[in-house]
């Protein structure tokens, strides 16, 4: 991460605009990631499972077209 990059993560962390990252700040912060990874990892689960199913489906037909 560049130090440009750094400073614009932090700047949108500080939602008051005074410098300066509150607790309130941070926390909002923090559970808004947390929900974020919580909501990918749950759509990486039901992609794979939907991956496994067509799988499974595509597999079903070229066994009955040979």
């Amino acid at each position: 991460m560049t130090d440009e990059e750094a400073a614009a993560s932090l700047k949108a962390i500080d939602t008051s605009g005074d410098g300066k990252i509150s607790f309130k700040e941070f926390l909002k912060w923090w559970q808004a990631d947390r929900l974020k990874r919580s909501v990918d990892q749950a759509t990486d689960a039901r992609m794979k499972k939907l991956r496994l199913q067509l799988l499974a489906k595509v597999s079903r037909v070229f066994l009955y077209v040979m």
